[in-house]
């Protein structure tokens, strides 16, 4: 009888143990379901709220992190500029990495094998060994848009100090697939910012070639200022957007031949709170700051003289005031419906004397030291051509919004075959 007593003891002992564990787990897979719900939510407020892949990777990328109880990694994207070197990658998000400046440049293949084999193969990476005298767990995971990688999500070192394994994989794996609905979303919607520049190009030709060239003069800015390159490419596609507000302008001032008179003025400097408000329409949420600050704000003076909101100096977003001189640059060495194009010293003499009332003074400089390396090109079926210009030869207000592109010699490889256009003010 003891015998028997003694193994039902155990038996409910047993029991008692497996029961506790099953319910540990239970309130393990609750979390982890919770955990994961609420990073779906997060990363579609973040996909919901902005035009540009780049921010919404800066936006989601510490969620990444908490979700998979990493306290390292980094997310890198495939280069699409037709003018960099093929197989380049930059990262658009990283932490616990050494080197600062490494989000400031390009990285070739040959610099990080892993990648290579994710973005080139779209092979999914588990990986434990010793780096640099220290043991390293990581997971790689690439990320399609279409049938095709474009980046990649590397996790590093989990928090409590275990080995990665195949449900981290699988998490992972979850949390791919929900940026990857995300990706597809903000594509859609940078399609449909080009079809508004179709819009604008069937209305009014100059506004769309004009939004391309402020998109890609900011950028270079950007660049020269050694933003790292995801900073880089949301000025550049936010720039693009600067007039999207015109698109709610009557053609009759719009295109209208000659000056606008007091009242159709009044009416044209409507056109960047229509832009954000049209920015706002377009999303589930309010957009970003940067998106905001660029198209609501790019018409603002350093002296307070500007408009919508007569803003001054440091109050103004930095990155309007980036686009304040680009835009400024190309309207000035642009043909117009009421006046030619101003002469290269005039355009130069105009930046130089208007820092600190038009523009920010260290900007516009920095603009005007830059200029004479800047050159235009025009890509043909995703590919540069040989010739480039000069930004005032007359052959460059020809080439159409989805086929301009513009760099610095010094920034671009492709210059090794540099063949000047003839007839350039420049070299």
């Amino acid at each position: 009888m003891l015998l028997v007593t003694q193994s039902m003891g155990g038996e409910n002992e047993n029991l008692r143990q497996a029961v506790a564990r099953m319910t540990l787990e239970n309130i393990s897979l609750r979390e982890d379901m919770e955990a994961e719900r609420k990073f779906r939510d997060k990363i579609a407020s973040a996909g919901h709220s902005t035009f540009s892949i780049d921010e919404f990777f800066g936006t989601i990328f510490e969620e990444v992190l908490n979700l998979m109880n990493s306290s390292r990694g980094s997310i890198a994207l495939m280069s699409q500029n037709p003018l960099d070197e093929k197989n380049q990658f930059y990262l658009v998000a990283f932490n616990g990495v050494n080197d600062r400046s490494v989000g400031t440049r390009l990285i070739s293949f040959d610099e990080g094998e892993k990648i290579r084999q994710a973005l080139s193969f779209g092979q999914s990476l588990t990986i434990n060994d010793i780096r640099r005298g220290h043991y390293t767990s990581s997971m790689i995971r690439p990320f399609y848009l279409g049938d095709k990688p474009v980046g990649a999500i590397c996790i590093s070192n989990k928090k409590d100090g275990k080995d990665f394994n195949s449900q981290d994989e699988s998490k992972l794996g979850n949390c791919v697939a929900e940026i990857e609905g995300q990706i597809k979303n903000i594509n859609a919607k940078r399609e449909g910012f080009f079809n508004f520049l179709t819009c604008v190009e069937a209305r009014d030709f100059y506004t769309a070639v004009h939004s391309v060239r402020v998109g890609a003069l900011a950028r270079i800015i950007a660049d020269e200022l050694r933003m790292n390159v995801r900073e880089q490419r949301i000025i550049e596609e936010y720039g693009c957007l600067h007039d999207l507000g015109k698109l709610a302008i009557p053609d009759a001032i719009l295109l209208k031949e000659g000056k606008l008179d007091e009242k159709e003025y009044e009416w044209m400097k409507e056109h960047p709170a229509r832009g954000v408000h049209m920015l706002g329409r377009s999303s589930d949420t309010n957009t970003t700051d940067i998106g905001i600050g660029i198209v609501g704000f790019h018409h603002e003076r350093w002296d307070g003289t500007g408009y919508p909101k007569r803003i001054s100096g440091e109050e103004i977003p930095y990155e309007a005031r980036i686009i304040a001189v680009a835009d400024a640059f190309d309207a000035m060495n642009s043909n117009r419906t009421y006046r030619q194009r101003l002469e290269a010293q005039q355009i130069q003499r105009i930046l130089s004397e208007n820092k600190e009332t038009q523009f920010d003074r260290h900007l516009s400089q920095l603009f005007l030291d830059v200029l004479p390396s800047i050159v235009y090109t025009q890509i043909n079926d995703g590919e540069a051509g040989s010739l480039f210009h000069s930004p005032f030869c007359g052959q460059t207000m020809r080439i159409l919004p989805g086929e301009f592109v513009a760099t610095t010699r010094h920034r671009s490889e492709k210059f090794k075959g540099y063949f000047p256009c003839p007839d350039c003010l420049g070299d």
